[in-house]
């Protein structure tokens, strides 16, 4: 008789968490500071306008802003993907969507280094 731990069909492959807290974090993080500067309006410590060696997005709160919300949506996008994939057991979707996370957090650094 087989029980709940001898099915490995059944088991739920947890190591996709890792993408789903590093989404999650990456997201809440993009989308905090989008608000922050987007919607609260408050820019105190911010060297907008091109002060030294920033990147382009920091020529204005408005640019920053969106930036930070685009990438927090793709975040976010990632991470309801990888929760999907949990739940539906599907390890390729879900190392697919790690994989295109980690991508995505390479394109933010890269976007970071494009100064002005």
């Amino acid at each position: 008789m087989m029980t709940n731990s001898d099915a490995p069909s059944r088991r739920r492959p947890w190591i996709l968490m890792l993408p789903i807290l590093i989404g999650l974090l990456m997201a809440y993080m993009n989308l905090e500071e989008g608000y922050i500067v987007g919607v609260i309006r408050d820019i105190t410590g911010y060297p907008f306008g091109g002060e030294g060696p920033v990147p382009y997005y920091y020529k204005t709160p408005e640019l920053y802003a969106r930036v930070n919300v685009v990438f927090g949506g793709v975040f976010l996008c990632l991470t309801l993907l990888s929760i999907w994939s949990l739940v539906k057991n599907r390890r390729f979707m879900g190392f697919l969507a790690f994989a295109m996370i980690i991508a995505t957090i390479a394109v933010m650094y890269i976007n970071g280094q494009i100064a002005p």
